[in-house]
């Protein structure tokens, strides 16, 4: 039971003056839940049911409202600059990802769908934004990008709950195939490009790359 009513010596008229007497005043207590915790609400002193009633009301409906903005019904915008943020503060990406991920929800999904609510995005929505970037003449692995940037925060967004499913998986959008086929290394090519290499500049980063198996741009990015 939410609501409590308990007997109050001196109780007060309706303009806070103490009339002197005994009466019964009512309490709200509530439970709610934030940020994945139940904290507890508590209002006491209300002259009559009614009042402490009303006031009970207005209150979930405020905590209701208060959940609503921390799950799906909050824009698109507000969750994705949450998680850039959040992503960051952990250090979960690289810089070169954490930046690659800022542009493409800034400047391709943002200008899109970041007004739709989180539980409103749809496949056709994810598709929009890869046929506007197909329009301005952006290449097939800057849409690729894109599209794997929005289908990562959207998982993120399916593991907490806040959606069902990750439309991303739906998108009908297809793209060309790479004719590229990389050349790979074989141990005696990379003992020949070490040794023409040994005691340059680049000796560092071909080290790293071909014993490491780091990527061009994670070898570059370091500091």
């Amino acid at each position: 039971m939410s609501i409590r009513k308990r007997i109050v010596k001196n109780k007060r008229k309706a303009n806070g003056i103490p009339s002197g007497k005994t009466g019964i005043a009512y309490d709200v207590f509530l439970k709610f839940k934030d940020e994945g915790k139940f904290r507890s609400y508590c209002k006491r002193g209300f002259l009559t049911e009614t009042e402490a009633q009303k006031h009970e009301l207005g209150m979930k409906s405020e905590f209701i409202e208060r959940a609503k903005e921390k799950d799906g019904y909050q824009c698109l915008d507000e969750y994705l600059r949450q998680w850039l943020s959040d992503g960051k503060a952990v250090k979960r990406w690289t810089l070169n990802t954490f930046s690659g991920y800022e542009v493409n929800i800034r400047k391709h999904i943002l200008p899109v769908c970041g007004h739709y609510r989180l539980n409103e995005m749809n496949p056709e929505i994810c598709d929009q934004i890869l046929r506007r970037m197909k329009f301005h003449g952006l290449s097939d692995s800057s849409m690729r990008y894109v599209r794997r940037t929005l289908c990562a925060a959207l998982n993120d967004a399916c593991s907490y709950g806040y959606i069902l499913n990750n439309p991303v998986d739906h998108t009908i959008t297809r793209f060309k195939q790479s004719d590229f086929t990389p050349v790979l290394y074989d141990l005696k090519d990379l003992a020949n490009l070490m040794n023409n290499a040994q005691n340059g500049n680049w000796e560092c980063l071909f080290l790293l790359t071909g014993l490491y198996g780091s990527r061009r741009s994670e070898a570059l990015g370091l500091k």
